[in-house]
């Protein structure tokens, strides 16, 4: 059934906080939020386009809070935001419609710096202090991508570059074996665990919900 003016406008109003917060929390560095706040937009992107295209004469080149989404997903190894992209996409066609960026093209490159992130985490879990000029030799692709990933990190305070001749040796800022309290997202309780535990959505020995975990992080915790 088609939406009401009213409805769109909501759907607008309702786009635009989500997206607020996404912004303000990148701002802060909070990224995990930022995804989580992009995300929770997306049910209001139908409704906001229609509403800006009918009304406004918009025109959409891409969506923001999607872009954010396939930008730092794939950083935070976020699997899970990077398949509700992909089935945004498959489910609300006319989003894809109504926009002239590839989204299909975006949602397959957010996959593959997935997959590289991965590949590059397990890398400096295993040889800390790996020379990033020698990435495309240890795990092959494409030195680009290598390079972009341990920037992107390093900016989000995921890995250390510390200088070495004309390229970097780099550190994971965090080591996934080390003990570590995270806060339940359903009940609030905290629970202490080896880091690796809090990655993926696990139970929570409290509620016994199902649910993903916020990680407490202190200074103590960095350790290169």
């Amino acid at each position: 059934m088609p939406m009401t003016k009213a409805e769109m406008q909501v759907c607008q109003t309702q786009y635009h906080d989500h997206l607020a917060a996404a912004q303000l929390a990148l701002k802060e560095k909070r990224y995990r939020d930022t995804v989580d706040s992009a995300v929770a937009s997306w049910p209001y992107i139908d409704g906001m386009m229609q509403y800006e295209r009918k009304y406004e004469e918009q025109t959409f080149r891409s969506v923001e809070s999607i872009d954010i989404v396939a930008r730092y997903a794939p950083l935070l190894l976020d699997r899970k935001s990077v398949d509700s992209l992909e089935a945004l996409v498959k489910d609300q066609r006319r989003i894809d419609k109504h926009t002239t960026n590839d989204l299909r093209q975006l949602i397959s490159t957010a996959r593959s710096v997935l997959g590289d992130a991965y590949r590059l985490w397990t890398c400096l879990e295993t040889f800390s202090g790996a020379r990033q000029d020698e990435l495309r030799q240890m795990l092959q692709g494409d030195q680009e991508r290598w390079r972009y990933i341990a920037e992107s990190w390093e900016e989000m305070g995921v890995l250390v570059r510390r200088s070495e001749g004309r390229s970097y040796l780099l550190y994971l800022a965090t080591v996934m074996s080390d003990l570590t309290h995270a806060k339940c997202r359903v009940c609030g309780s905290v629970a202490k665990e080896r880091k690796r535990r809090f990655l993926q959505r696990s139970i929570c020995m409290q509620c016994g919900s199902h649910t993903d975990f916020v990680i407490l992080g202190t200074p103590e915790s960095i350790t290169l």
